[in-house]
């Protein structure tokens, strides 16, 4: 088996450098948003939670 020139590696990593940027492009990895600034839902504000209990507290 040859043994690959630094050549050869500059020709492969030519093309692979862009394809996984494209690739992080597609899955968004360049724009996500962090947990942190994320609102976490709270099941008080939940309507349906609401009514539920609303309902339940009459009969």
């Amino acid at each position: 088996m040859d043994r690959l020139d630094p050549l050869d590696l500059r020709k492969i990593l030519r093309f692979k450098m862009p394809d996984r940027h494209r690739k992080a492009l597609r899955r968004g990895e360049y724009n996500q948003e962090s947990v942190d600034e994320s609102p976490l839902v709270d099941a008080e504000d939940d309507q349906a939670v609401q009514a539920e209990q609303k309902e339940g507290g009459r009969n």
